[in-house]
Parts: structure tokens; C-alpha cells; sequence
């Protein structure tokens, strides 16, 4: 978004490019900042008060934005349904009901942390396309 003062085809090309990425990127999956130790106390206390919906999308989607509003943006902003995750893997939630700065000691949230980690992480899309290159490429 910066690089839009120097060059704002090369940025727009980029960022359009950067947003079809975000295709991995879905409304529960984004419930594992939870458990990430690089997001703040005070954004994991916002994540437990945003309201769900009832039919989230599958995909989260991007609007063209300014540099200030990605600046301005933490996890939080980009879903409404991060403790679908819980209900998903069977992960105790008691612990969403006590601050951020409480969870580490809480043995609940310790279980779930341990059962997040060891989420497998696949892109099926990228190992298919391989596959796939592969097979044309034995005939």
C-alpha cells in the first residue's frame, strides 16, 4: 500500500495479487489466534466479544482499501466467527469468559492450545496442482 507514492500500478498489481491468496484464509480458521503468542492480550479480548453470524462466508473477502484502514486493521476486524474453531474441534471454551492475560494459566486453555498445535496445516489446492503436473508430465 506504501509503495503506491512510488509506483501505483506496480501497487495495485501486488496487492491484487497478494489478496488472491487470502483464498486459505476462512472465517474459523481464523480462530487459531487464540492460541498465537504474537497477537496482543487486548485483540484476543476483542475476538471473544465480536458477535457471529449466522451464515458466515466461506472465504473472507478484501474490499480495495487505503494504507491507513490496513494499518489500522488487527485480526479481529477480519471475522465474526473465530469461536466456530472451538465447536469445530471439540476445544473447551471456558476460558473465553476470563481475560486474555488469564488464559495462560488456565487449564482449559491450555488443552486447547495443545489440541490447536497439532492441527495439521495442507494446502490441498497446491499438492493436487503438483500432483496433477506430475501425471501430464509422466505420459
Amino acid at each position: 500500500m506504501a509503495y503506491s507514492s512510488v509506483n501505483a500500478a506496480i501497487s495495485e498489481a501486488a496487492s491484487r495479487k497478494l489478496s488472491d491468496h487470502l483464498w486459505y484464509l476462512s472465517e474459523k480458521l481464523v480462530g487459531l489466534a487464540f492460541f498465537d503468542s504474537s497477537v496482543c492480550r487486548e485483540i484476543k479480548d476483542k475476538m471473544v466479544t465480536v458477535d457471529g453470524e449466522n451464515d458466515p462466508p466461506k472465504r473472507l473477502k478484501m474490499k480495495k482499501v487505503s494504507s491507513a484502514e490496513v494499518e489500522n486493521n488487527s485480526v479481529a476486524d477480519f471475522t465474526k466467527n473465530t469461536k466456530t474453531l472451538f465447536t469445530k474441534l471439540r476445544l473447551p471454551q471456558t476460558f473465553l469468559q476470563l481475560p486474555a492475560s488469564q488464559w495462560a494459566e488456565n487449564r482449559d486453555y491450555q488443552a486447547a492450545a495443545a489440541l490447536a498445535r497439532t492441527v495439521a496445516v495442507v494446502n490441498d489446492h497446491a499438492e493436487r496442482g503438483v500432483a496433477l503436473i506430475q501425471q501430464f508430465q509422466e505420459t
